[in-house]
């Protein structure tokens, strides 16, 4: 919901300059804007959606972690997804030039973390673990459109 409320107030303050614009540029201009800041949007939409949930579902894991003896490294594994996730959403939404490189990190820390919380079969666990995975190859999906 942010990401659609950032873009469309990026858009009307930027409307009024192309408005000014001649009629013949005006159809360039629109173009421009629209590949350069809707196309983009696109791409990185669905990684920004599953870093959400992964954060969402990570913090939720680590809350009833809390206080539970670990036979691996859940919930330090959640505590390194939040920050990383976190840091990835900001670059995607910021349409970072360094995108890239965050969503490859963050794949790995997702995947990392998928397997730690994949040991145990509170649903919790289960939840924090697919939603890694879908984060992970959601991460690995832009930087492949990337490279």
């Amino acid at each position: 919901m942010f990401v659609i409320l950032f873009n469309r107030q990026f858009f009307y303050n930027h409307l009024s300059s192309l408005i000014v614009r001649s009629s013949n540029s005006l159809i360039y201009q629109w173009t421009t804007f629209k590949s350069k800041y809707f196309t983009m949007e696109s791409v990185y939409l669905e990684g920004i959606e599953a870093c959400r949930k992964c954060i969402q579902d990570c913090e939720y894991c680590l809350m009833q972690m809390a206080g539970i003896e670990s036979k691996n490294d859940c919930p330090l594994c959640c505590i390194l997804c939040i920050d990383s996730c976190t840091v990835t959403l900001k670059f995607l939404m910021a349409e970072s030039d360094f995108a890239k490189e965050y969503c490859a990190m963050c794949a790995e820390v997702c995947q990392w973390c998928a397997e730690q919380c994949g040991q145990y079969d509170h649903k919790h666990c289960e939840d924090c673990a697919n939603s890694c995975v879908k984060c992970m190859e959601e991460c690995r999906k832009i930087v492949a459109v990337l490279s």
